[in-house]
């Protein structure tokens, strides 16, 4: 479990640690704001979820704006 702040912005930092297989990650009824890959700034782009390839690295800022709940998160293949 997880404690969020309503309406507060949060910065993940994502890798993929894997050597074979692309990770996806997602927050259940949330959008994620890629503002960096692979230690280099992006232009922001906004999705449901992100694709990193093995030993990818991505910054990603998600933003508490939904009804206060639980809310899935999910990382795999």
């Amino acid at each position: 479990e997880i404690k969020i702040v309503p309406r507060k912005t949060y910065l993940l930092r994502l890798i993929n640690a894997g050597i074979n297989m692309e990770s996806f990650f997602t927050i259940a009824n949330h959008r994620l704001t890629i503002v960096e890959v692979d230690g280099e700034y992006t232009k922001p782009f906004t999705t449901e979820r992100v694709m990193l390839v093995p030993g990818q690295t991505m910054n990603v800022l998600v933003t508490a704006d939904q009804a206060i709940g639980r809310y899935s998160i999910a990382m795999g293949p």
